[in-house]
């Protein structure tokens, strides 16, 4: 069986990582930093740090919540309804698939 690679995603997925490791290496914490050099995960790690400085430290990281998928800002309210409170949600440029969330 020959496996199929699709080569657009595949740059996607490099062009990200290169992206995380060159702000792992200007912004991240020593910890971060230490983590990533070893090879040990750390993408929650790595996305909360990133959204705390480029958002803001009232901003949340819930990659739970990816299957509320929205393109836009604001949609997440029928999303959160379960959750009895209102929040934007946006997704994140840099982590495909992960969101990030403000409470309101």
């Amino acid at each position: 069986m020959k496996m199929q690679v699709n080569k657009e995603k595949m740059r996607k997925v490099l062009a990200q990582e290169a992206g995380k490791a060159d702000w792992i290496s200007k912004y991240g914490s020593k910890r971060l930093r230490l983590m990533y050099a070893k090879g040990h995960p750390c993408e929650r790690l790595y996305l909360q740090e990133r959204v705390a400085k480029e958002l803001g430290a009232d901003w949340i990281v819930d990659t739970d919540w990816a299957e509320c998928e929205s393109s836009s800002p604001g949609a997440s309210v029928e999303c959160l309804e379960d959750f009895n409170c209102e929040a934007i949600m946006i997704p994140l440029p840099f982590a495909n698939g992960h969101y990030a969330f403000k409470l309101l």
